[in-house]
């Protein structure tokens, strides 16, 4: 079974608030009473994953996917292939999806256009660098995630058996 990309960010969203939850639920944390969940931020965000991340990402990647096969007339799951998405993914929508969450969230939070566009000015371009940074770090800390070991035996031509 393929997971799109779509079912994926609704996945990890849904993961990240069932932590928020389990955490504070877990006696004995020093630290647990100092934690308060912002909820009208965690609806404020989650409302832009299903909104935005999970519907145009879902015909971003259909699309991008259809684009490197057809024009760039790259196989599948080759390392030209990821590596064409990847990169036209970071170039292409990892900026847009940037630009829409920030200004989706100065909206939301009742900041007015100009509020809006010198917050972008700020923090955009070092929003952006640190995106790659921590893509980059993600990457090359494989025994975190099972994917992550998939991915690296993907770009190196060996598919390696999934540990249990």
């Amino acid at each position: 079974m393929t997971v799109s990309h779509s079912e994926s960010a609704i996945n990890d969203n849904a993961a990240l608030m069932n932590m928020q939850l389990l955490i504070n639920l877990i006696p004995g944390l020093k630290w647990r009473k100092k934690l308060k969940i912002n909820w009208k931020r965690v609806a404020t965000t989650s409302l832009f994953g299903f909104a935005f991340v999970g519907p145009v990402g879902h015909f971003w990647y259909e699309s991008l996917d259809r684009f490197i096969r057809s024009r760039l007339v790259l196989r599948p799951n080759s390392l030209r292939f990821v590596g064409a998405k990847v990169a036209l993914d970071g170039v292409i929508f990892g900026p847009l999806d940037l630009l829409v969450f920030f200004s989706y969230m100065g909206f939301a939070s009742g900041k007015s256009v100009p509020q809006i566009k010198e917050d972008l000015k700020r923090d955009f371009v070092p929003a952006l660098i640190l995106e790659g940074v921590v893509f980059y770090l993600g990457l090359s800390s494989k025994r975190m995630h099972p994917w992550k070991q998939w991915l690296v035996s993907l770009l190196s031509g060996k598919e390696k058996p999934a540990s249990s």
